[in-house]
């Protein structure tokens, strides 16, 4: 009687680990781990999904509330437009054709904004422009995230899914945070990039006059322990850091026309803070 017990027990235990190295080897352990990692995916992606529609929605409201009847056709096309990027591996003054192309769709989304509010302020549309970017930025963001989905599940990739998986925790911090920074631009609040302009009128105080250089960007001229300084700012309010680089060019050029020389270039700005830094540190370096 116990050997007919340990016979079957004997029978069962091979049959067993043969059916589990038959899953083994026609790789039902990577399905199932696709099953899983695809199911967590895409209850994050819902997530995406979720702050890609509230930031449609509150740049349809926005602009609805300046007068515009049909604002979602504008918003439609203002996500989807795209930029091609030149090639990377040709390194050949790439950073003006950079400028060029950065340029370019900023006077798009500009004038888009501009043919269908007309009669709104400069700051208003400057704000919409603003809000049309970022839910640009949410919309390739879920679109993105989908496709790499998509394409790991039809070609069985479990290495590609597993590594969204364990991504996908940085980019929903990334996406809230343009999210978040969305709330902030509709209500006209200051964010970090204001530390620069804060500093310039500190020092010049309110009732300096600033000279515009170049598209929205001005600067002062003011003196510090006997020195004179030409402080350069975005003229705003609107919610645009202007064009400080070009500002700092074309400034050294009229000074250089003047037969003025330039002791030394000092940036102000905010860094993006590091996880475990305190907010307000203040840090020196150089480059820019």
């Amino acid at each position: 009687m116990s050997s007919t017990i340990t016979d079957w027990i004997s029978a069962i235990s091979q049959l067993a680990f043969l059916v589990i190295f038959m899953l083994l080897f026609l790789g039902f352990n990577q399905k199932f781990q696709i099953y899983i990692s695809s199911r967590n995916i895409k209850l994050k992606l819902g997530i995406l999904e979720r702050m890609m529609n509230e930031s449609q929605s509150k740049t349809v409201s926005y602009m609805r509330n300046l007068g515009l009847e049909k604002p979602e056709q504008v918003v439609e096309k203002g996500i989807n437009y795209f930029t091609i990027e030149p090639v990377n591996i040709e390194p050949t003054d790439i950073i003006k054709r950079m400028d060029t192309l950065f340029s370019t769709r900023e006077e798009r989304l500009e004038g888009l904004i501009k043919d269908v509010l007309p009669n709104a302020g400069k700051v208003e549309r400057s704000i919409a422009s603003t809000a049309l970017e970022i839910s640009a930025a949410l919309t390739f963001v879920y679109k993105y995230v989908r496709h790499l989905l998509i394409m790991g599940q039809k070609t069985n990739n479990w290495i590609l899914i597993m590594q969204l998986e364990m991504v996908l925790p940085m980019i929903i911090k990334q996406a809230e945070a343009y999210s978040k920074a969305l709330d902030v631009f509709l209500d006209g609040k200051p964010i970090g990039d204001g530390a620069g302009p804060l500093l310039v009128h500190r020092i010049v105080g309110p009732t300096a006059s600033p000279t515009e250089i170049v598209k929205d960007t001005v600067y002062y001229e003011a003196q510090i322990e006997n020195r004179k300084v030409y402080l350069i700012k975005a003229s705003g309010p609107e919610s645009n850091v202007g064009h400080p680089g070009f500002a700092v060019e074309e400034l050294l050029k009229r000074l250089n026309e003047r037969g003025e020389k330039v002791g030394m270039i000092v940036t102000v700005d905010a860094a993006l803070k590091l996880e475990g830094e305190n907010t307000g540190e203040v840090a020196e370096g150089a480059g820019a």
